[in-house]
């Protein structure tokens, strides 16, 4: 059997980006630079690999406009999920970010097991494809590395947007390896 590669896009520059508002579930287009990003990580994915089994996205705007990219670029089948997208801030989406955690946002430990419970039941081929946010994406690698929930109070891989992490699982042995974290592409660069 060949090895396993998972690749986790985490959008480029979208509208939140430039209006430096938190919108955790709010939608957010990719901007034009963010576009012409997300297809040099499309162009990356398909001369990694031969063929994609599948795309998981996020369902909300420049991670569903990344996986859209990839999928016309490299093919493969197309998910969209809430299970996906970034952290919620409660109250605090659509206005300036500020420091700080509100009361009603999602915590750390809700979306680690969002995205564990995902991808426990999530038909990953032999190559696919994630597209989300930097701090889901966080909890897609933790997880690809079998790290347990009860570890990930602090854990932070520095994902940045416009980045594609390289998650390998060797054939013989079944170990699994960060093989590239947060290779940034184009204008991201």
């Amino acid at each position: 059997m060949p090895k396993r590669t998972l690749f986790v896009l985490v959008r480029p520059e979208s509208t939140d980006s430039v209006d430096q508002e938190a919108h955790g579930w709010s939608e957010n287009a990719l901007t034009f630079a963010g576009r012409v990003v997300a297809t040099s990580m499309a162009q990356h994915v398909a001369m990694s690999t031969l063929s994609l089994s599948s795309i998981h996205a996020s369902d909300l705007g420049g991670a569903r406009e990344t996986a859209e990219i990839v999928q016309s670029i490299c093919g493969g089948s197309l998910v969209f999920t809430t299970d996906l997208r970034e952290m919620g801030f409660g109250f605090r989406e659509d206005h300036p970010l500020e420091k700080g955690i509100v009361d009603d946002a999602e915590t750390r430990k809700e979306l680690a097991e969002r995205i564990y419970h995902y991808l426990d039941e999530a038909d990953l081929g032999t190559n696919s494809v994630i597209s989300t946010h930097a701090s889901a994406a966080t909890f897609v690698i933790a997880w690809w590395l079998d790290m347990p929930q009860e570890a990930l109070a602090y854990v932070n891989f520095g994902v940045q947007p416009g980045s594609v992490t390289r998650l390998v699982e060797d054939d013989l042995l079944k170990d699994r390896s960060v093989s590239r974290l947060n290779q940034r592409f184009g204008l991201a660069s």
